[in-house]
């Protein structure tokens, strides 16, 4: 039962939905099965974490019907739970969609022709709806309550020229402009990563729409069109990362946190691949990004502080020779991850700093304690690992090292093949780094050549680093 897809969907109860679900079933208008209820309760107590090795299907049975176990009759109990749990999870969610849940309401109430009942809730919406930001949601929600008003006109036989008809338009074409826009970016910024198959349709025709409407007035539009244009014009992509930045910071009140980090992933992103292409300049930009964000409170959007972001921030401020700020970083941040991962990250990122200031036996002593229940975490920390053996000159553990590395990526299941490719590809340079010295300067420069043109290596300036060494 531990182990069950209902187990597995309570453990995301919070502590409110816990004792939510329980009046849920409690109440007979969305459950009349007294069974049903006496098994959650029987769950229930093994609240929090729902992992007590008690919670077993046997016993709840037996509590449950005092008789000979059957497995397709507690089948069919899990099966029923589960699908209440699904309709209280509709009901929850649109609790937080007032304006979707007021749209159905009026659709229902114009069919009715409760007239007096239809404006005081148009008008409560109206007024819910002014007070969300102007995302695509936003769009999609004033579409709705358009729509709803031209239902209730077409219902009253109205003819004429009806305004509500042009704003339901007006709206429905803002929704597909944001929406296009915003997926559009997702996969001009995967793009830019790894090549994929595929297709932006109309993005011509969008991009001409709004070359053609300089003064649309809409900030995420725009925010969303410069990102895009960010990845689409090439050279001239830098100008329109100058021009998100700036928009991002003018209208950085006019969204939620969970927008705003969004949004700023795109440029971040951006900076990377300016990285990679060779503009050290973009540390500094990419670095600048992640403090804004910090400091306005876009970085930890949900409540916590990614552990990936925190190593990303301690990374950048490494490569820009900020040493002593590193270590602020440490007093400043590490308070934001989330409790369960700050261990690991404050071992993980402390021994990247020591491996800076090589200090190699802290770098060693602190990754046996980080504890590896995320596979780029490992893969990340096999990488230090690796450079460690390699600066402190033991080729004999490197190269078995290397190869468990490789085996290691090939096998795991979890990495997407991309980012296995990233990973071979350090591998692969590092053995052939592993065969050049300061006795073989011609070897060396061939593998120079190679690797400055290379692309999709991780850690390529420490590996140009080391090669350059044995050709002055």
């Amino acid at each position: 039962m531990l182990q069950s897809k209902l187990v597995e969907l309570i453990r995301t109860f919070s502590y409110k939905q816990v004792n939510g679900f329980h009046k849920f079933l409690q109440s007979p208008y969305f459950n009349s099965s007294d069974d049903l209820l006496k098994f959650y309760e029987y769950i229930k107590q093994f609240a929090p974490n729902f992992k007590s090795k008690k919670l077993d299907r046997f016993v709840a049975f037996e509590k449950l019907y005092g008789k000979k176990y059957s497995d397709r009759k507690m089948a069919y109990l899990m099966n029923d739970a589960i699908s209440m749990i699904h309709e209280y999870f509709k009901i929850e969610l649109l609790q937080d969609e007032k304006v979707l849940g007021a749209s159905k309401l009026l659709e229902y109430y114009s069919e009715l022709g409760l007239e007096k009942h239809y404006k005081g809730i148009m008008r409560d919406a109206r007024k819910e709806q002014e007070q969300l930001s102007k995302a695509s949601a936003f769009f999609y929600n004033d579409f709705l309550l358009d729509k709803a008003d031209y239902a209730v006109a077409a219902h009253m036989g109205q003819r004429t020229f009806e305004e509500s008809l042009q704003s339901l338009i007006d709206n429905l074409d803002l929704y597909y402009l944001a929406e296009k826009l915003r997926y559009s970016v997702e996969i001009a910024s995967r793009q830019s990563v790894v090549t994929n198959a595929y297709e932006l349709k109309f993005i011509d025709e969008v991009r001409n729409y709004l070359k053609e409407k300089p003064n649309l007035n809409f900030p995420y539009i725009k925010i969303n069109y410069e990102i895009l244009m960010m990845y689409l014009e090439g050279e001239n992509g830098e100008a329109h990362f100058t021009e998100v930045r700036r928009l991002l910071d003018k209208h950085k009140n006019d969204f939620t946190p969970a927008e705003m980090e969004a949004m700023y992933l795109f440029p971040a992103n951006y900076c990377v691949g300016q990285i990679n292409a060779g503009k050290t300049e973009y540390y500094q930009l990419l670095y600048d990004l992640y403090i804004e964000q910090l400091e306005a409170g876009f970085a930890n959007a949900s409540g916590y502080l990614s552990p990936f972001k925190f190593k990303n921030l301690v990374v950048l401020s490494l490569r820009l020779g900020r040493k002593q700020e590193t270590l602020e970083l440490f007093d400043k941040y590490i308070g934001l991850v989330e409790e369960k991962h700050k261990e690991n990250s404050l071992n993980y990122n402390m021994a990247y700093y020591y491996f800076y200031m090589k200090d190699y036996d802290k770098v060693m002593d602190l990754l046996m304690q980080v504890e590896f229940s995320d596979v780029y975490y490992n893969a990340d920390a096999k990488m230090i690992q690796i450079k460690t053996y390699y600066e402190t000159q033991e080729y004999e553990a490197l190269t078995y090292f290397l190869n468990a590395f490789k085996i290691f990526i090939k096998r795991n299941k979890q990495l997407p093949d991309d980012r296995k490719d990233l990973y071979l590809n350090f591998s692969l340079y590092v053995g052939r780094l592993m065969r050049v010295d300061k006795n073989t300067p011609e070897k060396a420069q061939k593998l120079l050549d190679k690797l400055t043109v290379a692309k999709g290596i991780p850690d390529k300036r420490w590996l140009l680093n080391k090669v350059e060494k044995f050709i002055k």
